[in-house]
């Protein structure tokens, strides 16, 4: 006789057979609806409350995230930045330690300062509030003279060489932190998009609400529509 097995999942009950292994139902609770059958192989697919779970049978059998850098880059948050005269191999370091401790999967991102023995990047000095690692990198990239790139799922901060990249200009403005609040619902540069201002590929802006202080990188031309709309917030720009 086939034993059967009984056990809660959320509001959810889960029948599934021991001996062959190899379908199960869930049953909801509160209207004793039944759901499936479902395969119970490690893997398989479960559609429940419009949400995609894959199941798996043993604990190390649990994939690692597939998050992509791009994706990383973007939720790995920074607490406190605090950057005095510190080379940029440091920086590098203390990034890569920081992307790891900060990643809810713990894995980190892999960055690599990829430029010539002879190049002398430079000190770095910067402090700034919590950022997002890619608004962090676009700010050490930016103040360095660097660039950001991703290959091969690793996170490059390398000397531009491209000859028809568009020239960057990096300015500071000091705004008043309760007059960009919508920023903390977006970036700072698709805040600025919306109102109007427009950036080429490779622009970067960010808001520090530690230092109350705007940061951009972009042509001439997108200035033109960037300060405009800064005015409206009684932006002062920082020499």
């Amino acid at each position: 006789m086939k034993k059967c097995l009984l056990f809660a999942v959320c509001s959810f009950v889960i029948f599934t057979q021991l001996a062959s292994a190899e379908l199960f139902y869930l049953q909801e609770k509160s209207t004793g609806k039944i759901f499936g059958p479902f395969s119970d192989k490690t893997g398989a697919k479960v559609l429940v409350d419009k949400k995609e779970y894959v199941l798996v049978r043993a604990k190390n059998e649990i994939k690692k995230s597939t998050l992509t850098v791009e994706q990383k880059l973007k939720i790995i948050k920074i607490p406190k930045i605090d950057f005095r005269a510190a080379d940029m191999q440091d920086v590098v370091t203390f990034l890569r330690y920081q992307s790891k401790a900060q990643d809810p999967d713990k894995t980190g991102v892999n960055i690599i300062l990829n430029v010539k023995k002879d190049d002398n990047v430079g000190a770095i000095t910067f402090s700034g509030s919590t950022m997002t690692l890619e608004e962090l990198l676009n700010t050490i990239a930016m103040v360095s003279g660097l660039s950001v790139k991703i290959r091969n799922n690793s996170v490059l901060l390398a000397r531009e060489t491209t000859e028809d990249t568009p020239r960057l200009f990096t300015r500071t403005y000091a705004i008043e932190q309760w007059r960009v609040q919508g920023i903390k619902k977006t970036t700072a540069k698709a805040y600025f998009e919306g109102l109007g201002a427009k950036f080429p590929e490779g622009a970067f802006a960010s808001y520090d609400f530690g230092a109350g202080r705007l940061i951009v990188s972009t042509t001439l031309d997108s200035y033109k529509t960037l300060e405009p709309v800064l005015k409206h917030f009684s932006a002062l720009r920082r020499k």
